[in-house]
C-alpha cells in the first residue's frame, strides 16, 4: 500500500508540473506573468524538480537514475525568486537537454523518448561570480555553432540540422526561459559547440543584493 500510495504521489505532482507548464506557457503568450517573490533556497527547488523530472524519465528509459547527475553546493545565498516559476525554467531546460541528447535515428522514430543518449546530463547549483547563486544544465548533444546561440532565445525559433529537425517542440522554451530569468533580475547565458554539447546557465542575485527599483 506504502509502495502504491507513493507511485500515486509521485505521478500526482508530475500531473501538477504538467499542468502549470501549459499555464505559464498560456500566460507568457498573452504577456500576463506574474511572480510570487519570496526568500528561498534555489537549491531545494532545483532538488525536487529534477526528482520530478526523473521520475518522468523512468518510464520512458530503464536507466534515469543515471541520466542526471545533480550537484548542488552548500551554504549557497538565499534567492528573491517564484519557487514555481523557477521550476518552470529547470523543467524547460532539463527537457531539452534530454530531447537533443537523443541520438540520431536515421530511421525516424520518437524524437521525444529518450532511450539513447548521448551522454549523462549534468546540473549544478553554486555561488555565482557576483556574489548569486547560478544554475547550470549541460548535455552532451550535438551542440550550435555560433550564428545559432544568437537566435535561440527568440519565440518560435528552433535549431534545425544534425538530426534534430523530428524533436518535438515549437520553439517557446528557451524564450520562456528568458523572459522569467530577467523577470527575476538574473540573466541567462549559454555556451555551446558543434558536437560538444549546450550548458545554460541561470544567474540570480543574492536576496541581499536585492534593489526595489
Amino acid at each position: 500500500q506504502k509502495e502504491f500510495l507513493e507511485t500515486m504521489i509521485g505521478e500526482s505532482r508530475r500531473l501538477g508540473h504538467l499542468v502549470e507548464r501549459v499555464l505559464f506557457f498560456v500566460r507568457f503568450g498573452e504577456n500576463a506573468l506574474a511572480y510570487q517573490l519570496r526568500k528561498m533556497d534555489i537549491g531545494d527547488v532545483v532538488r525536487q524538480t529534477v526528482e520530478s523530472f526523473s521520475g518522468s524519465l523512468a518510464a520512458e528509459t530503464d536507466k534515469s537514475g543515471e541520466l542526471i547527475r545533480l550537484t548542488v553546493e552548500p551554504d549557497l545565498p538565499p534567492v528573491m525568486a517564484d519557487p514555481v516559476a523557477i521550476g518552470q525554467v529547470v523543467l524547460n531546460l532539463l527537457d531539452n537537454a534530454v530531447k537533443y541528447s537523443r541520438k540520431s535515428d536515421k530511421a525516424g522514430g520518437d524524437a521525444a523518448v529518450p532511450k539513447d543518449l548521448t551522454g549523462r546530463i549534468e546540473v549544478r547549483v553554486e555561488r555565482g561570480g557576483d556574489g548569486g547563486v547560478a544554475m547550470s544544465v549541460k548535455d552532451e548533444g550535438p551542440g550550435m555553432d555560433k550564428g545559432e546561440l544568437k537566435k535561440i532565445f527568440q519565440k518560435f525559433y528552433r535549431v534545425r540540422g544534425g538530426g534534430r529537425d523530428s524533436v518535438p517542440g515549437i520553439g517557446l522554451g528557451l524564450a520562456l526561459c528568458r523572459h522569467i530569468v530577467l523577470g527575476h533580475r538574473g540573466r541567462i547565458d549559454v555556451e555551446s559547440e558543434p558536437g560538444r554539447g549546450s550548458k545554460f546557465t541561470v544567474h540570480l542575485p543574492a536576496a541581499q543584493n536585492w534593489e526595489t527599483p
